[in-house]
């Protein structure tokens, strides 16, 4: 029984004095406060229980938030260092094949000078 049950047997189950002093003394084994007693110590375990639930799913939660968010920064970083390489890549690429180009239609590496189209 959670404590929400046992409260609503008490404020509802129990509507007039003398049942409440009954029910308190049956739960108390014929001490009212010893029922009262018994009550709460039930709701605080309860409360420790349910706090204890949540804290581990919490811990849990905080936990696989903090891994996978390493991870995800690992990975990022990763990515990013394999876009820059290929992009890298492609400019290498394309610088190559320029100065391949220039070789072929008589230009010197160093120059900027296009070749003179000029017929002779």
């Amino acid at each position: 029984m959670n404590n929400k049950d046992i409260i609503d047997d008490l404020v509802n189950g129990c509507p007039s004095a003398p049942k409440m002093t009954s029910a308190l003394k049956k739960i108390g084994n014929g001490d009212m406060k010893n029922g009262l007693k018994t009550i709460m110590e039930h709701s605080t375990e309860e409360g420790i229980k349910e706090g204890s639930i949540k804290g581990i799913m919490a811990g849990i939660s905080s936990t696989l938030v903090i891994f996978l968010g390493i991870a995800g920064i690992k990975k990022l970083k990763a990515w990013i260092k394999d876009h820059k390489e290929k992009g890298e890549e492609i400019i290498q690429g394309f610088e190559q094949s320029s100065n391949d180009d220039k070789e072929i239609i008589g230009i010197d590496k160093g120059s900027d000078k296009e070749p003179d189209n000029e017929p002779v």
